[in-house]
């Protein structure tokens, strides 16, 4: 993923992100990763992290799989069953 003339990834996925506030000049860092589940195999991520001033040995990282990929399914796959309301695991 790269940042385009619009600036952080995020913000262009998400317009209204930081908006409010202003632009902010928080380091971060983003890309692609390849990694190999056991189970359900290859997946590429996207990811994005962010450090911050006040702490710059602490860094929030999020992987995401591009919509309709592969790697979308494979880490459905992965994911647990949800929880209802009621606390019985539930497949919709």
């Amino acid at each position: 993923m790269q940042e385009g003339a619009g600036g952080c990834p995020a913000r262009q996925r998400y317009p209204a992100c930081g908006h409010a506030q202003g632009p902010r000049n928080i380091p971060h860092t983003h890309g692609s990763e390849h990694f190999h589940h056991p189970i359900v195999g290859p997946l590429t991520l996207d990811h994005e992290s962010l450090t911050t001033p006040a702490h710059p040995d602490q860094r929030l990282s999020v992987h995401t799989a591009e919509a309709g990929s592969s790697s979308e399914e494979a880490l459905r796959l992965c994911a647990p069953p949800p929880v209802s309301s009621r606390g019985k695991n539930r497949r919709d």
